[in-house]
């Protein structure tokens, strides 16, 4: 694989700090930048779940879903599609406890 460019605007101070401080470690700003990019991208990404942990989590939903109906409660479309997300394996159980407005709400 090849390197390639990658242009980011940042404030400038920013910019000279951050040259500062890899300077002052010895390393260079790209080997730097390269163990921020997979750093984040090892912590955003969410493994590949089997077709059985699918199925097991979308009967888990139905059950949860049919017993908050028998409290009288309907969930929403957007509560809907965030427990959708879960299923999918697109976010792991930490991130479906803990929704924020936008997951559960749209905003």
């Amino acid at each position: 694989m090849s390197d390639v460019p990658f242009l980011v605007h940042i404030d400038e101070r920013l910019r000279d700090d951050f040259n500062a401080a890899a300077k002052a470690s010895g390393q260079g700003v790209d080997q730097i930048v390269r163990v921020l990019l997979r750093g984040y991208l090892d912590q955003t990404r969410v493994a590949e779940i089997a077709p059985a942990e699918r199925q097991r989590r979308h009967e888990a939903w139905e059950f949860a879903k049919a017993n908050v109906a028998l409290e009288g409660f309907t969930q929403t479309e957007e509560a809907q599609a965030h427990a959708q997300r879960f299923i999918n394996g697109e976010i792991d159980l930490k991130g479906y406890l803990a929704p924020t407005s936008q997951d559960i709400h749209g905003r």
